[in-house]
């Protein structure tokens, strides 16, 4: 969650936000020398405070300052004659081995059509103990490998060579931007530990800015003064004011399977423009409410009249006269299922169209705001009443509601009102039933596009189970354990498993093969999914060796099909636990005793049953079968972290009960 402070010069500091005062004896600001490494980085072997590290950011410094504009005079702006430099210096030292996969430069960089963006200054260099000497070595030749993030930002990368335990790593960059709406943010929090973090921006009087911090309670300092130097602006002199925060013995971020971003709870800075103040006097706001970027949305070619453009098409297959006599909910299907099957969504999300209407339909094919108000714009023709929702999915990160960015939206979803149900739903997968959007827009909630004053949101997560089925059915005999074991997917389930393996026999046999087992290849039938109330399953045969001692036999009814490592292995977590929607496994085991056994020992039947999670683990006996049914259900698609030790006791209990045993004696 973001928290907002604003710079003294300018308005008053939140008092959510703590300092440890100001004084240079807290946490003194440093300025290191670029190749110069002192004893202690040399003498550096563990972090005492993230033992485990692999590796530790020994110094993390940035500055953020305003520059004459000298990249480009194409791009008029309010102000021209300002451009942003942002400088960071960084040393890492490798500790442990697997730590060189820290040795990369990566640079994120901002692109639109109006923006601009040059990396400069770049120097990288690693040192290295050889002899009791430190030998430093300058890489030369650095060839960056762009990778394009979504539409507004790539990175360049650069992994450093020649790495090893004890190499300290070091690089330092500029970025000169014509980008003044949101300065470079600063993440004071990295995966691996970071010992001291310094972040300085030089804000000029012309400029407001916004500061927003996300997971921090407290800076260990914080300085604000005036920078001595005077400045000369047309006439005008003026002074920087300067800001400078520091924090210090971070632990690296430890993300696990269900948290929705890492972007999303990092400790970070970002900085938003309020408003430009003009030598005449004169100002001019950025930040917008809600309302007004909803007013915005629905003027804009490229979003509002897009939609109404759309309801203008005429569409032979859905006839009016026949449409006419069908129900809400039959119109509201033919319409979803002639988008899906008509259409092809080609992979980019956007809340913004980049062509027409009428483009797109010829096209047949669109990016998600292209196919999803096209499709409200059909909805509202055959009489569905529908609206636009704008969102952002789970890579984009959380909507921070207390602060309206539009940056913080990247999706376009609908929500229609069928038989005075709402439903949310997206035209985008031919897969996803006609209730449910996509797993990655699955994201906390998402804003209302209407024309009511009252900004209203809409909750993205399903309460109801997404079911995994898995049926085992065994013989057991004196040395080995025959069993056909088969796994039934729904859902969201069935299309991560189709996305992953789909008909690919060798990838899904290489995930299958436990310890111990002896799969028949030939055995595997795997069924895909071709529509979307279409399971994804797959069965094999496989050959198990059966504890035996002494006159006893020892059987496993789960086999190995059940989890076996805890999720959940942290000792503190700060952070909601994500599952996305309510999930539910159920095992269905059925067992054949051999001739001349009895049972003597079955495991105990117990029922857990509370608002967050619910166990069942049930054995009865018939004749020589054995019937087992265990089952687990997360009740609630998101957790709070206060659930943290609840939910990863839950884990466990799934593990323990997973490897419970039936012993038969012989008789």
């Amino acid at each position: 969650m973001y928290k907002k402070f604003l710079p003294p010069s300018f308005l008053l500091l939140l008092a959510s936000v703590m300092f440890i005062g100001s004084n240079p004896a807290t946490a003194q600001r440093i300025a290191p020398v670029f190749g110069q490494i002192n004893k202690n980085e040399i003498l550096y072997q563990e972090c005492d405070f993230d033992k485990g590290a692999e590796a530790v950011v020994l110094f993390d410094i940035g500055d953020s300052h305003f520059v004459e504009n000298v990249i480009d005079s194409r791009f008029v702006s309010d102000f021209p004659d300002f451009n942003v430099l942002f400088k960071r210096h960084t040393r890492i030292k490798i500790l442990k081995p697997g730590g060189e996969k820290y040795a990369v430069v990566e640079i994120p960089l901002y692109t639109s059509d109006n923006t601009i963006e040059k990396v400069e200054n770049i120097q990288i260099t690693t040192h290295n103990i050889i002899n009791n000497e430190i030998i430093s070595t300058p890489i030369e030749d650095i060839k960056f490998r762009k990778e394009k993030i979504n539409k507004n930002w790539e990175v360049k990368k650069f992994v450093i060579p020649d790495v090893k335990p004890g190499t300290i790593i070091e690089y330092e960059y500029s970025v000169n931007s014509n980008y003044l709406t949101s300065l470079h943010d600063w993440k004071f929090q990295k995966d691996i530990p970071v010992v001291y973090s310094q972040y300085t921006v030089a804000l000029i009087p012309y400029f407001e800015y916004n500061f927003l911090l996300q997971g921090i309670d407290k800076f260990d300092s914080k300085y604000t003064e005036q920078d001595p130097t005077e400045n000369t602006w047309k006439g005008r002199n003026y002074h920087n004011m300067l800001y400078t925060f520091i924090m210090k013995d971070l632990p690296g971020f430890n993300g696990e399977e269900y948290i929705t971003s890492k972007e999303d709870y990092i400790m970070k800075m970002n900085l938003q423009l309020a408003r430009i103040l003009y030598l005449n006097g004169g100002k001019k706001n950025f930040l917008s409410t809600w309302g007004e970027i909803k007013d915005l949305l629905l003027k804009h070619e490229n979003f509002g009249l897009y939609m109404n453009k759309a309801k203008e098409i005429s569409i032979p297959e859905l006839n009016p006269e026949s449409m006419a006599n069908f129900s809400d909910q039959q119109k509201f299907d033919t319409i979803m299922n002639y988008v899906k099957s008509h259409f092809k969504w080609n992979k980019a999300t956007s809340i913004l169209t980049s062509k027409g209407a009428s483009k797109v339909f010829s096209d047949k094919y669109g990016n998600s705001a292209e196919l999803n108000l096209l499709c409200i714009g059909l909805l509202n023709k055959y009489g569905i009443s529908a609206v636009p929702l704008v969102s952002s999915t789970k890579e984009n990160g959380l909507i921070h509601m207390e602060f309206p960015l539009l940056n913080d939206l990247n999706n376009v979803l609908i929500l229609a009102k069928v038989d005075s149900a709402n439903i949310v739903t997206d035209a985008t997968n031919p897969l996803i039933l006609n209730n449910r959007i996509p797993l990655n827009c699955i994201n906390d909630k998402a804003i209302v596009v209407d024309n009511n004053e009252q900004v209203k949101t809409v909750e993205l997560y399903y309460a109801s189970p997404v079911t995994h089925l898995v049926e085992i059915n065994s013989e057991i005999n004196n040395d080995k354990t025959t069993s056909q074991v088969t796994h039934r997917f729904a859902e969201y389930e069935a299309m991560e498993k189709q996305r992953t393996f789909g008909k690919d026999v060798a990838s899904l046999l290489k995930s299958i093969n436990k310890a111990g087992y002896e799969i028949d290849n030939k055995s595997l039938v795997i069924k895909n999914m071709n529509k979307a109330q279409d399971e994804y399953s797959y069965s094999f045969q496989t050959n198990v060796k059966t504890e035996a001692i002494d006159n006893k036999l020892y059987v496993q009814p789960t086999l190995s099909e059940c989890l076996n490592v805890n999720p959940l292995k942290q000792k503190v977590w700060r952070y909601p636990i994500d599952m996305s929607y309510s999930n539910k496994t159920d095992y269905s085991c059925h067992l054949k005793i051999p001739a001349g056994y009895i049972v003597t020992h079955l495991p105990e039947n117990t029922i857990i049953n509370d608002e967050k999670f619910q166990l069942s683990y049930t054995t009865t006996t018939k004749g020589n079968e054995i019937d087992v049914h265990f089952s687990y259900w997360f009740k609630k698609p998101i957790y709070n972290a206060s659930d943290y030790e609840t939910i990863k006791s839950a884990f466990q209990y799934i593990i323990d009960f997973g490897k419970e045993r039936i012993e038969l004696q012989r008789q």
